[in-house]
């Protein structure tokens, strides 16, 4: 295979690539300075933090760019025996002055482009993210460049609305959790019990709160009896008890105060409450299994101070929790009741939930019920969709989309059965099936290091003094960690001084972390 470079010189005497096309030579850059060319295209970077090259080139933008104040640089480039050909010809084309380097992905596809700028771009720390094409480059392999972009997006679009939610609750996760550690602390030996209770399941059902599940009472009520174990997400619990199918589970993972108005009613005694550290508790704490979700100072702990069970959050709402749980339980098949994630008919919540006794005592003659449900229904942007498998409708949104997402990526690990209906309770209920047990061993399923340890060290004052010395200047792996348990508390500053440097925004985290010490010298064992 020919040469995809050729290289010239610049008037200013530095080695300049192009592409040999149409029987002419096509810079890639300027042939009289490049480098003042670049130093111009850098001038208009205002501020971003998150810089993407599309095509590498000479390695004058890059350069430029890693002489600058930015965070990280990131070079995308295809044809992996071209670059070989630059790299040879110059030899320092990623490297910048005091030996800082570009990251570089060579042939990359649209998931690994997108799972890098997830793992590597933080708005806290690096305000915005720049994408800049080396046109004459990007023009050749305009296919493969046209891709990048849509991936980039798309994982823009992504960090856009985390970041959005870590903004909104950052600091009540943060509060939530020591105070929540405070309780762990006080009632150490309930908890331990609570672990003991921890059951083996073979079959799950997770319940959710869609309009759905007011069809599906009977059978739901039926795999109780058949099969077992029932695990009621939060909202979902309330109706469960109208029914009197008292949940073997709830799982909770919501900090808002809404929390609170799931369980205002009476508890089973032996239903076990499992809520993700970070969220909000109700005063129940001899059945309590507290577990680590995705906050990553929830993980943190669960690694370093005291170990958790840990469930898988990352889909975004309870009922993938709820999923997760199961798994993590053992469970081999996981029914899914109330799972609608959109509104059936425009109806938006099962019958039984807190939202109807709220709305029924705000309610009058002049804005009766139906209008705060209407006003609940329109409050984002709605897509009416039909439904293919029989003659109904639904409205759709974009979050009910994405979870929607995350689920059916859930349902390639996990055997997940969508929704019962009447028609299939035969399969669903077959005689294959057999009753859930508890493992024989001491009547508890072991789950090893992860589930709570009553003999576990309470201490925090290690991770509040790595939380004081912590400086960008000297920025090491342990630092990186400790770094990533405050990005949550970080975004929410950042949030509201959108023009403060990252490092004034760690100095606004150490004081509130600071104020949060009187927690935790609440939560120490001695």
């Amino acid at each position: 295979m020919g040469k995809k470079y050729t290289f010239l010189e610049s008037k200013t005497k530095k080695i300049v690539p192009a592409i040999h096309e149409d029987g002419e030579n096509h810079a890639l850059h300027s042939l009289f300075d490049p480098e003042r060319e670049a130093a111009r295209l850098l001038d208009t970077v205002k501020g971003e933090g998150f810089i993407i090259f599309l095509g590498l080139g000479g390695g004058f933008f890059v350069r430029e760019a890693l002489k600058r104040n930015i965070a990280l640089v990131l070079v995308i480039d295809f044809d992996r025996e071209g670059l070989d050909e630059i790299f040879s010809a110059i030899p320092n084309v990623l490297l910048g002055e005091g030996k800082k380097k570009a990251h570089l992905l060579i042939d990359p596809s649209k998931t690994e482009i997108e799972q890098f700028i997830l793992d590597h771009y933080h708005p806290a720390l690096m305000n915005g993210i720049r994408c800049l094409p080396l046109r004459p480059r990007t023009r050749v392999d305009a296919v493969a460049f046209k891709n990048t972009e849509e991936a980039i997006t798309e994982a823009v679009r992504k960090v856009a609305s985390d970041f959005s939610v870590q903004s909104t609750f950052g600091l009540r996760w943060f509060s939530n959790i020591l105070h929540n550690m405070k309780k762990l602390a006080a009632n150490a030996a309930t908890f331990t019990d609570a672990k003991a209770r921890l059951p083996h399941v073979k079959h799950a059902a997770v319940v959710a709160a869609g309009p759905s599940l007011d069809e599906q009472i009977p059978l739901l009520r039926k795999f109780k009896e058949v099969q077992g174990f029932v695990i009621a997400t939060d909202t979902a619990f309330p109706r469960l008890m109208y029914e009197n199918i008292e949940p073997d589970a709830i799982i909770s993972i919501d900090c808002q105060i809404w929390t609170y108005r799931h369980f205002r009613g009476r508890i089973p005694e032996n239903t076990l409450l499992f809520f993700a550290l970070e969220g909000g508790v109700i005063n129940a704490a001899g059945r309590i299994c507290f577990f680590a979700g995705g906050h990553p100072l929830s993980r943190y702990i669960s690694r370093f101070v005291y170990p958790l069970l840990e469930i898988d959050t990352s889909g975004g709402n309870v009922t993938y929790a709820a999923v997760a749980l199961a798994e993590a339980l053992g469970a081999e098949t996981t029914t899914l009741y109330g799972a609608d994630l959109s509104y059936p008919f425009g109806k938006t919540y099962a019958r039984g939930t807190w939202l109807y006794d709220f709305y029924g005592n705000q309610s009058s003659r002049f804005q009766p019920t139906e209008t705060w449900f209407s006003d609940l229904l329109y409050r984002t942007l709605l897509e009416k969709k039909e439904n293919s498998l029989k003659d109904s409708w639904y409205y759709e949104t974009p979050v009910f989309a994405m979870y929607r997402q995350h689920l059916e990526e859930k349902v390639w690990q996990t055997k997940l059965i969508f929704s019962p209906t009447a028609e299939s309770a035969d399969v669903i209920y077959g005689s294959s099936y057999e009753k859930n047990e508890v493992s024989k061993e001491g009547g508890e399923t072991n789950h090893g290091s992860q589930c709570v340890s009553s003999s576990a060290s309470l201490r925090l004052d290690d991770y509040f003094d790595k939380v004081k010395l912590l400086s960008f200047d000297n920025l090491d792996e342990e630092g990186a960690l400790i770094l990533s348990t405050l990005l949550p508390v970080m975004a929410s500053f950042k949030r509201y001084n959108p023009y403060a440097s990252k490092e004034e925004i760690l100095d606004m985290t150490k004081i509130f972390v600071g104020m949060g010490k009187k927690e935790k010298k609440a939560v120490g064992s001695g």
